[in-house]
């Protein structure tokens, strides 16, 4: 049957594709959660100048929407990223499974019975449809991903209107 050696490799490569799945995870985590904290002290200083100016009595400035814009395109940004490296890492598994999926169907084919081998046929003709509509699936995520990109650069072409804040002074 299947030789033991190429089975301990299919099985180390997919710890190893496990592995930077989870890493990939905590990366993207991180990188959100840095975003965040950043998007926070900033949005705290701006309405803190802005509680200051209204405090002594001037009018504040416009409230800007330059940095939700520019953070929501970071975060969009990261997104993209990570979602490029899953799509690889999802390759790289399909692969690994397509190339013990086939070493199985030979094994196979070399010792069933005589009078088997259609529906070993059979089976490696499913594994080769289910290999298809995951390249499909591929291509549709690299699509969507795309239409990420394009709806991003989209939001950065869009020029910003400012809306002027009006406070009311009071004697």
């Amino acid at each position: 049957m299947i030789a033991q050696a190429l089975v301990k490799e299919h099985q180390i490569e997919s710890i190893d594709h496990l592995h930077a799945y989870g890493q990939l995870s905590v990366d993207t985590i991180e990188k959100m959660m840095q975003l965040s904290l950043q998007h926070a002290r900033d949005s705290f200083d701006t309405q803190a100048e802005r509680a200051q100016t209204m405090l002594s009595g001037s009018q504040p400035s416009p409230v800007q929407v330059d940095t939700a814009v520019s953070v929501l395109q970071s975060a969009m940004q990261v997104f993209t990223n990570s979602y490029e490296k899953w799509v690889d890492l999802l390759n790289a598994q399909l692969a690994t499974i397509q190339r013990t999926a086939h070493a199985s169907y030979e094994d196979l084919q070399r010792w069933s019975p005589a009078g088997t081998e259609v529906m070993v046929e059979a089976a490696e003709l499913m594994t080769q449809a289910v290999e298809e509509s995951a390249e499909l699936a591929a291509e549709a995520g690299a699509s969507m991903l795309k239409t990420m990109e394009q709806s991003t650069t989209a939001v950065e072409k869009k020029p910003v209107t400012r809306r002027r804040v009006a406070v009311k002074k009071t004697a």
